[in-house]
């Protein structure tokens, strides 16, 4: 594990939109603005009717290309597990979503498939909280707003994470989805 890159409390995610960029990759800065690694997408996905149909893969990397997770899903067409991989490709968690119309509610789970938080939120909302045991809030993501991100051509989030875990697997579990969030 990269202990610098998962024991950054504050990070911003950022991905400007180039149509020569086709795989999509995304910036990661800690809170003083530097970079500290990349998410890159693997494998590429389409979406009908609003379901992401494709199987695909996430790959978090630091800053000096190494890889630290790793969030992938098969080629299952109502099959909504994301499996959360660390940098020795060992399974540390899983991503459940429980669709709503208005409301984001995604459960991580650990290795052993137990709910260790959830990441919930209004759909309007421009944050949304990172929760475990019920309603202890360990963090939040914040979203830029929609209006934002088409004048400006870019799509970037902010994740704020406590320094509450049970165990290392369940941090870079959390962490990684957070990161995430908003590319899945």
């Amino acid at each position: 594990m990269s202990a610098s890159f998962f024991n950054t409390r504050n990070y911003l995610i950022y991905k400007k939109k180039e149509k020569s960029n086709s795989r999509g990759q995304f910036k990661i800065y800690n809170g003083n603005r530097e970079c500290i690694g990349f998410i890159t997408k693997k494998k590429s996905f389409s979406k009908i009717a609003g379901l992401k149909i494709f199987p695909y893969l996430f790959e978090i990397r630091n800053a000096n290309g190494v890889i630290t997770a790793t969030l992938s899903r098969g080629f299952l067409f109502f099959c909504d597990a994301i499996v959360i991989k660390d940098f020795n490709g060992n399974k540390i968690g899983s991503i459940k979503r429980q669709f709503s119309l208005f409301k984001q509610n995604i459960k991580i789970l650990n290795n052993k498939n137990q709910v260790i938080a959830e990441i919930r939120g209004n759909k309007k909302d421009s944050c949304l909280a990172i929760n475990i045991e019920e309603h202890i809030t360990i963090g939040e993501i914040k979203q830029c707003s929609l209006r934002k991100t088409i004048l400006q051509s870019c799509n970037k989030y902010d994740v704020v994470i406590e320094e509450i875990f049970r165990s290392v697997d369940d941090k870079m579990a959390i962490v990684s989805c957070a990161l995430t969030f908003g590319i899945l």
